[in-house]
């Protein structure tokens, strides 16, 4: 199971990184359209590529093969997971006309991915418990996002005649 785990992680980066380009079609279409600023697209592109490669990170290091590779692993999970948290914190100020509902979802998953962290700290929770609460809140949230931008790109198209 510590190999499916850790080849999960690996492809998931993969996929990241890759299909970035596809995940971001809608907010290019909200950036041509002038809903948001063209730096949010590029937040977003390069946000998902760095979390990409650290989440790829996450399952190529091995947590426990060595004090070197355990703290690296765990430098990729923290910061990937940190910009995950940040992206959804800013996520109103960065798609300001997105619908309340994702909003409040999104500060609902992020109490939950800051509570685990406290967890963390508190001994409740190893990194391995936090890496499960992120990786599943964090694709939860990307999938409302996604669906979120989806549904602002119809509502903003020109009408046709």
């Amino acid at each position: 199971t510590n190999l499916l785990f850790n080849i999960s992680f690996v492809l998931t980066g993969l996929l990241i990184v890759v299909w970035q380009q596809f995940y971001l079609e809608n907010i290019t279409t909200l950036v041509e359209r002038g809903i948001v600023k063209p730096r949010v697209h590029t937040i977003f592109r390069y946000g998902l590529i760095v979390v990409g490669l650290f989440v790829m990170l996450i399952g190529i290091l091995h947590w426990g093969a060595s004090p070197l590779i355990s703290a690296v692993h765990d430098i990729a999970a923290y910061t990937a997971g940190g910009l995950i948290t940040l992206a959804m914190l800013a996520i109103r100020w960065l798609i300001p006309r997105m619908p309340n509902e994702l909003y409040v979802a999104t500060y609902v998953l992020a109490a939950v991915m800051i509570g685990a962290v406290i967890m963390l700290f508190f001994g409740l929770f190893n990194t391995v418990g936090v890496e499960l609460v992120y990786f599943t809140t964090a694709g939860a949230w990307f999938v409302l996002l996604m669906e979120s931008t989806e549904m602002l790109v119809a509502a903003t198209a020109p009408a046709t005649r």
